[in-house]
Protein backbone atom coordinates (compact mmCIF):
# COMPACT_ATOMS: atom_id res chain seq x y z
CA UNK A 1 0.00 0.00 0.00
CA UNK A 2 2.85 2.52 0.82
CA UNK A 3 4.53 1.65 -2.45
CA UNK A 4 1.13 2.33 -4.15
CA UNK A 5 0.45 5.45 -2.31
CA UNK A 6 4.41 7.01 -2.74
CA UNK A 7 4.06 5.90 -6.76
CA UNK A 8 1.15 8.45 -7.29
CA UNK A 9 2.38 11.01 -4.87
CA UNK A 10 5.63 10.80 -7.57
CA UNK A 11 3.14 10.81 -10.24
CA UNK A 12 0.82 13.93 -9.21
CA UNK A 13 4.62 15.58 -8.72
CA UNK A 14 5.59 14.90 -12.50
CA UNK A 15 2.37 15.61 -13.93
CA UNK A 16 2.40 19.13 -11.36
CA UNK A 17 5.84 19.93 -12.93
CA UNK A 18 4.57 19.28 -16.83
CA UNK A 19 2.33 21.87 -15.97
CA UNK A 20 4.95 24.00 -14.97
CA UNK A 21 6.81 23.81 -17.85
CA UNK A 22 3.72 24.76 -19.70
CA UNK A 23 3.46 27.93 -18.07
CA UNK A 24 7.65 28.88 -18.28
CA UNK A 25 6.93 27.61 -22.22
CA UNK A 26 3.97 30.28 -21.86
CA UNK A 27 6.05 33.30 -20.35
CA UNK A 28 3.23 33.50 -17.59
CA UNK A 29 6.06 32.73 -14.82
CA UNK A 30 9.89 33.00 -15.63
CA UNK A 31 11.61 30.19 -13.12
CA UNK A 32 11.01 26.93 -12.48
CA UNK A 33 10.44 27.41 -8.71
CA UNK A 34 7.37 29.45 -8.88
CA UNK A 35 6.00 27.61 -11.48
CA UNK A 36 6.00 24.25 -9.35
CA UNK A 37 4.78 26.11 -6.30
CA UNK A 38 1.90 27.83 -8.66
CA UNK A 39 1.31 24.48 -10.03
CA UNK A 40 0.98 21.98 -7.08
CA UNK A 41 -0.85 24.84 -5.48
CA UNK A 42 -3.70 24.83 -8.35
CA UNK A 43 -3.18 21.36 -9.18
CA UNK A 44 -4.39 20.56 -4.83
CA UNK A 45 -6.82 23.21 -5.78
CA UNK A 46 -5.36 25.05 -2.30
CA UNK A 47 -5.13 28.19 -4.76
CA UNK A 48 -3.68 30.83 -2.78
CA UNK A 49 -3.60 33.20 -5.06
CA UNK A 50 0.15 34.76 -4.20
CA UNK A 51 0.91 33.79 -7.85
CA UNK A 52 -1.33 34.48 -10.71
CA UNK A 53 -1.98 33.97 -14.33
CA UNK A 54 -2.48 37.05 -16.96
CA UNK A 55 -5.88 37.58 -17.70
CA UNK A 56 -5.30 35.18 -21.40
CA UNK A 57 -3.94 32.34 -19.21
CA UNK A 58 -6.01 32.31 -16.34
CA UNK A 59 -8.43 29.89 -17.82
CA UNK A 60 -5.24 27.48 -18.32
CA UNK A 61 -5.01 27.18 -14.12
CA UNK A 62 -8.53 26.26 -13.96
CA UNK A 63 -7.96 23.22 -16.23
CA UNK A 64 -5.05 22.45 -14.35
CA UNK A 65 -6.85 22.34 -10.62
CA UNK A 66 -10.05 20.92 -12.40
CA UNK A 67 -7.47 18.00 -13.31
CA UNK A 68 -5.65 18.02 -10.13
CA UNK A 69 -9.47 17.03 -9.04
CA UNK A 70 -9.84 14.19 -11.42
CA UNK A 71 -6.42 12.93 -10.95
CA UNK A 72 -6.41 12.98 -6.96
CA UNK A 73 -10.22 10.95 -7.62
CA UNK A 74 -8.03 8.53 -9.71
CA UNK A 75 -5.27 8.32 -6.79
CA UNK A 76 -8.02 7.35 -4.29
CA UNK A 77 -10.16 4.97 -6.44
CA UNK A 78 -6.70 3.20 -7.44
CA UNK A 79 -5.58 3.27 -3.83
CA UNK A 80 -8.54 1.16 -2.54
CA UNK A 81 -8.53 -0.99 -5.13
CA UNK A 82 -4.79 -2.17 -4.28
CA UNK A 83 -6.52 -2.36 -0.45
CA UNK A 84 -9.20 -4.61 -1.58
CA UNK A 85 -7.07 -6.89 -3.53
CA UNK A 86 -4.43 -7.18 -0.49
CA UNK A 87 -7.41 -7.91 1.78
CA UNK A 88 -9.14 -10.29 -0.31
CA UNK A 89 -5.83 -12.17 -1.00
CA UNK A 90 -4.53 -11.78 2.78
CA UNK A 91 -4.82 -15.71 4.18
CA UNK A 92 -7.66 -16.05 6.38
CA UNK A 93 -7.39 -17.09 9.89
CA UNK A 94 -8.71 -20.85 9.87
CA UNK A 95 -9.36 -20.21 14.24
CA UNK A 96 -11.99 -17.64 13.53
CA UNK A 97 -13.70 -19.41 11.15
CA UNK A 98 -14.52 -22.43 12.73
CA UNK A 99 -15.33 -20.41 15.85
CA UNK A 100 -18.44 -18.85 14.00
CA UNK A 101 -19.76 -22.01 12.98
Amino acid sequence: MGVVVFLMMIVAYVEAALWAGVYIAAGEITNFNEAIYFSLVTFTTLGYGDITLSDSWRVLGAFEAANGVIMFGWTTALIIAVAQRVFQSAPRDSSADSERD
